[in-house]
């Protein structure tokens, strides 16, 4: 009768304990609406544990109870609590898949960074994120969670734009002035990290504009190395004709006309640009190189002209 006292005591005492840390569950514990995603996250680990060692403790305590042929104790409270882990089981799961995630990432140089793998890790969250959301719209745990990724998904948008070839330290200079946050970060040595730590999704319109900036000018540069390609592959055909003393005489200036009027309308499309600043020496060099080959190629022609006559 001893030992059943005894049993029935510790069982009392492990009865308040567990309603105890029920109460601290439900306040503060992963269901708890006021909670951040990152205490969520840290009480779910915590709980987790909690339950594992009430319910080894609860097993043993059974066991005597049934070794003493006393009423087995239920511990209502440790159902609750286990119900409520799984509930928010899978949604800080993914949570803690995303902070592990966004952790090896972050710690990327900018540089080496892949935008494409993080993209695809964003899109498979979004994916589950809506699993978990079904008939759980009010739940302001999954709402916290769904605007968490919402926000980083639109982030990856402005990531994918910001490592195009285009995008060079002037342009990133031009966005850290703009938020007032001056050389903080040098695209040759930084990481990704330094980069979410911006918050520049919270600057829609200038990264826009200084994107669009980017690209303008970008594709201003590949024009003016498409033109330096054409000039430097095409070449002056020469026929020579017995008629004329074996003198070589200039043919197919057709095809260097052509040419010609294509790079002057490109030149002068560029030069128009509200872009052209960053190209302006290398556009006015080649409309010298345009003229100069027009004016070479008209007086070659006269010349030739008259001799052949």
């Amino acid at each position: 009768r001893k030992f059943a006292l005894d049993t029935e005591m510790k069982v009392e005492e492990f009865s308040r304990e567990v309603k105890e840390y029920y109460k601290i569950f439900v306040e503060s514990g992963p269901k708890a609406e006021s909670n951040t995603l990152d205490a969520g996250l840290e009480a779910m680990h915590t709980s987790k544990a909690k339950l594992l060692d009430f319910s080894s403790r609860k097993e043993q305590l059974v066991k005597t109870e049934k070794l003493f042929g006393l009423s087995i104790s239920t511990f209502h409270e440790l159902k609750l609590m286990e119900e409520g882990i799984k509930e928010y089981e899978s949604l800080y799961t993914l949570y803690d898949d995303y902070k592990k995630a966004l952790n090896e990432y972050t710690n990327t140089p900018w540089l080496k960074f892949e935008i494409g793998q993080l993209k695809k890790s964003c899109e498979e969250w979004i994916v589950r994120v809506k699993v978990i959301l079904k008939n759980r719209e009010e739940d302001r745990l999954c709402q916290k969670l769904v605007l968490e990724l919402s926000g980083f998904n639109e982030m990856t948008t402005f990531l994918e734009k910001l490592k195009k070839p285009a995008v060079q330290q002037s342009h990133w200079d031009k966005i850290l002035e703009g938020i007032g946050r001056e050389k903080e970060f040098n695209m040759k040595t930084g990481k990704v990290s330094q980069v979410l730590e911006l918050k520049l999704q919270d600057y829609k319109d200038l990264l826009e504009e200084v994107l669009n900036q980017a690209e303008q000018e970008f594709r201003n540069e590949e024009t003016l190395k498409e033109m330096e390609k054409i000039w430097r592959e095409l070449k002056l055909e020469m026929s020579i004709k017995k008629e004329y003393e074996d003198t070589p005489l200039i043919r197919g200036i057709e095809d260097i006309r052509d040419r010609l009027d294509d790079c002057v309308t490109r030149l002068q499309y560029i030069s128009g640009n509200k872009y052209v600043h960053a190209v302006r020496d290398k556009v006015n060099l080649w409309q010298k190189y345009m003229n100069t080959i027009n004016d070479v190629t008209e007086c070659w022609l006269k010349v030739q002209s008259k001799w052949i006559n």
